[in-house]
């Protein structure tokens, strides 16, 4: 692949520019340069791609650095001893890699190296046999801190109670704004938090309006924007920008439940069922944040499953908590190189609230939130990189690459 596994498509140009559908599998004549089109998502890349021989039976791959890990790529001779050393830029002395974190399909390799210091230079080189690639050096990024992770700062204009400080730059949101036309903000500050210092998020589910007239509306809280209100129904932005790679979202909570009494079309068999709490964080490399519409008839949500996500993970309880309870989720990456533009993260007393559905008294209190650096584990599947076998026997051929054209980044082939 060129781009991103499972959703790119490539197709081949002729001399004369056209683009020409060519069968999986079928051996081509690279002895002149080759051009692809690539397209995933909304980008469009033009690859002009050449092959040339090597007497190596080891290429080095580039990393993909974060702040304490990195992921190292590289290719060996199949059924070689494979693997990778690796030294701060500033040492002469190589450290090898452990074999458990080192990953070989058919000579085809990626190590996970943990436990790196921030805003440091190191280098590596993959090995294969008595072999070694070429050094390659990566430096690790800075760690950040969540923006408003505390919940300390708030300020409340009219009804609504906003979650950042008078004059401070807004970070989350919450979308009862438009409830508020019909009642008080049931997302509030609260004194009663994990530790007894500071503030914490009050978070609760109601009923909003007076006798039949009215809506249901769950208590939360997001990253991102309110934009407008329509009717009753709210239009909100989710993300905000971000760069980071972190590994886990740290926090406190508390929750009661209450019997769902407040069901939509399709969620009827929730009726009189504990009500759900939701917390989840994803990472995107979206080119914008994500337009939420509550409105039944223009509905439109978050899908975790969007091919814009890099990395996600979720926290569904339905459990009373009376008192603070720590959690801590580690984030799925489906990417190890795609860097994200948005930081989406969501909390709600009720898991259905999109769709109107939940108990009135459903409570969640949220406190004291953090991102952690260091670690990472997959679910299901390797990390995913641009790769092409490039040495498989001690005679082969190294493939290189370039884009003429790109509409968004620039990635090479490794």
């Amino acid at each position: 692949k060129l781009g991103p596994a499972e959703i790119s498509t490539q197709t081949f140009l002729d001399p004369s520019g056209n683009e020409i559908e060519i069968p999986l599998n079928t051996a081509l004549d690279f002895s002149f340069p080759k051009t692809v089109i690539v397209r995933y998502h909304d980008i469009e890349e033009k690859w002009t791609i050449s092959i040339s021989r090597s007497d190596k039976s080891v290429a080095t791959g580039e990393a993909d650095a974060w702040v304490n890990v990195a992921w190292l790529h590289g290719n060996g001779e199949e059924g070689a001893n494979n693997g990778f050393e690796y030294k701060p830029a500033d040492s002469s002395e190589w450290k090898v890699v452990a074999a458990e974190n080192v990953n070989d399909d058919d000579g085809e390799l990626t190590a996970r190296l943990s436990g790196l210091k921030s805003n440091t230079t190191y280098v590596y080189r993959a090995y294969s046999g008595s072999d070694y690639g070429e050094e390659v050096s990566f430096t690790t990024s800075e760690p950040v801190t969540l923006p408003g992770g505390s919940f300390d700062e708030w300020h409340q204009v009219d009804k609504v109670w906003n979650p950042w400080a008078i004059n401070g730059t807004p970070i989350w949101d919450t979308g009862n704004k438009g409830a508020t036309t019909m009642g008080d903000s049931n997302t509030q500050p609260t004194d009663d938090t994990w530790n007894g210092k500071g503030k914490a998020a009050r978070l609760e589910s109601k009923f909003i309006g007076l006798g039949s007239i009215g809506k249901f509306a769950a208590g939360n809280l997001f990253i991102g924007e309110y934009i407008r209100t329509e009717g009753t129904n709210g239009v909100l932005d989710f993300g905000k920008p971000f760069t980071a790679r972190p590994t886990k979202l740290k926090g406190h909570y508390k929750y009661s439940t209450a019997p769902i009494s407040y069901v939509s079309s399709g969620y009827e068999h929730l009726k009189e069922k504990p009500d759900t709490c939701a917390i989840y964080i994803a990472l995107t490399d979206w080119k914008e944040p994500l337009e939420i519409r509550t409105k039944p008839s223009d509905l439109s949500v978050f899908n975790k499953n969007d091919p814009g996500v890099i990395a996600y993970a979720e926290f569904y309880s339905g459990e009373t908590v009376t008192e603070y309870k720590s959690f801590e989720l580690t984030l799925d990456y489906r990417d190890t190189s795609r860097v994200p533009t948005y930081l989406v993260l969501v909390c709600s007393a009720s898991k259905f609230g999109d769709f109107f559905v939940g108990g009135p008294g459903a409570l969640l209190y949220v406190d004291d939130y953090s991102l952690i650096m260091h670690g990472v584990f997959y679910i299901n599947k390797p990390p995913q990189r641009y790769h092409h076998h490039l040495a498989r026997r001690k005679q082969t051929y190294v493939l290189t690459g370039r884009t003429d054209t790109i509409s968004n980044d620039n990635r090479r082939i490794i």
